[in-house]
């Protein structure tokens, strides 16, 4: 075009013509240049995001009771006894490696395994940030490294619990990325309504979860996002801010690939390498489930709940090795398994 340019103003639409004084590159290559600034000048590990995601918009329906603080158990937390004493390994102190974890100089022309992961983390985050601006500009939706793990702990003996159960059903239902498990705890059940889905597992790991955050009070319902927040289940904000800021931990960190198969009455669980130890989980459940409620708070409500949890399973401790367990299919009809270590930290997750 003779050194000139075609430019349409915003007001007229009308065209005119410009000097040029730069050479405009194709989208694609100017998203590269962009990615490279990012690169360079976000520190690894600085947990700054190349872009916020939308907050949830919840229906209506789905509300929080004004001053509502959650179902406070009568009792203290209750110590798991000899039946859940494997629940006891997520207590025990983690172990951290810090063989490759310091800065190292890379003085010499082939680099070293602290250069190897370093140059390894700058490509991912490159790519991963690639991946989200093509997706925004194309509409492209691309999958997350592994789902947020929402857990709820609730009860049908629980007046309260039904709003929560709500919202964890349109969470599941907007959101793909989402691992939901329904844990039903068996202290609510009494004479007049005994919850038929309550676990003492379930009981066993809200206890754990009270003692990572120093409490001694459990309480109905209980929402633990990514093993980590821990509120009031029916509180919507609450809820949608700890799931973007569990998805951006994710983002922003190394994630343990997990897959799940069930074939035949086996189930079968891989877990790939990384760093650390933890412990594999094995969730049973079944993705949908009404109840007609004949006594207690609940008596004559018809409560409909999603991925209710029948069975937990401790499967073993992972020690950053390639792993892999097999089995008889426990409860449930779909499965999850959970890479969690002892703080609460999930390092992968998966359903099949």
């Amino acid at each position: 075009m003779n050194g000139t340019q075609v430019v349409v103003t915003p007001r007229s639409g009308r065209r005119r013509n410009v000097p040029a004084k730069k050479v405009i590159h194709p989208w694609p290559l100017r998203v590269m240049r962009w990615l490279d600034a990012v690169t360079i000048m976000t520190p690894i590990g600085s947990g700054r995001q190349i872009y916020n995601a939308s907050p949830f918009t919840f229906p209506e329906w789905v509300t929080t009771r004004p001053g509502l603080s959650g179902r406070a158990a009568d009792s203290p937390v209750r110590r798991a006894g000899p039946a859940a004493a494997p629940d006891q390994a997520r207590l025990q102190d983690p172990e951290i490696d810090h063989r490759h974890g310091g800065h190292q100089q890379m003085d010499r022309r082939i680099p070293d395994q602290s250069g190897l992961q370093l140059v390894q983390r700058v490509m991912t985050r490159h790519l991963l940030a690639g991946l989200t601006v093509v997706s925004l500009m194309t509409g492209t939706a691309f999958a997350a490294p592994r789902p947020v793990v929402v857990e709820l702990v609730t009860s049908q003996g629980c007046s309260d619990c039904p709003p929560a159960d709500a919202l964890l059903r349109h969470v599941k239902a907007t959101d793909p990325d989402i691992l939901a498990l329904d844990l039903h705890v068996t202290y609510w059940d009494a004479a007049a309504w005994k919850d038929p889905f309550s676990l003492p597992a379930a009981t066993d790991l809200q206890d754990y979860y009270a003692s990572i955050r120093g409490s001694k009070e459990v309480y109905t319902p209980e929402a633990v996002v990514d093993g980590k927040a821990q509120f009031v289940g029916s509180d919507k904000a609450t809820m949608a801010a700890a799931i973007s800021r569990a998805r951006a931990a994710i983002a922003g960190s190394d994630t343990t690939h997990v897959s799940v198969q069930a074939v035949a009455g086996q189930v079968s669980v891989h877990v790939g390498p990384g760093t650390g130890i933890a412990a594999v989980w094995l969730f049973g459940f079944d993705p949908e489930r009404t109840t007609k409620v004949r006594g207690g708070e609940n008596g004559g409500a018809t409560l409909p709940e999603v991925n209710v949890v029948r069975s937990i399973t401790r499967l073993g401790a992972w020690d950053g090795q390639p792993w892999e367990r097999e089995m008889r299919a426990p409860a449930g009809t779909k499965y999850a398994a959970l890479v969690q270590r002892s703080d609460g930290t999930i390092v992968g997750a998966a359903e099949n």
